[in-house]
């Protein structure tokens, strides 16, 4: 069959063992055992809330199953905030930037 010349009731299968390209910029990185080692590659970056803005670098990965921790030290305080999909709006590689949207009062939380 050639890649995705017809419609079919299954349409993954149409598209198995064909080439793609994806734009580095556009890679959504997601957080699993399979790629657990691109979690340290983060240890560096700035990370920017949405709210608080720059809130620091990640000083290190917390490795706790099924949710790891970035820790930042923040105002001269360390938080912790989960590495999930759910609060990652984008990755930077190349400007080393992480822009997150944490949930309401989970870094006042660290301040108080």
């Amino acid at each position: 069959m050639h890649c995705g010349s017809s419609v079919s009731d299954n349409v993954v299968a149409a598209y198995q063992n064909c080439e793609i390209y994806v734009k580095p910029e556009e890679i959504i990185i997601s957080y699993n055992e399979e790629n657990e080692q691109e979690l340290f590659e983060l240890k560096g970056f700035t990370v920017f809330d949405t709210k608080h803005g720059n809130i620091g670098i990640i000083e290190n990965i917390i490795d706790i199953q099924q949710n790891p921790l970035m820790e930042i030290l923040f105002h001269g305080k360390e938080i912790l905030i989960p590495l999930q999909d759910d609060f990652i709006i984008s990755i930077d590689k190349k400007k080393k930037e992480l822009h997150v949207k944490t949930p309401e009062g989970l870094i006042e939380l660290f301040l108080d």
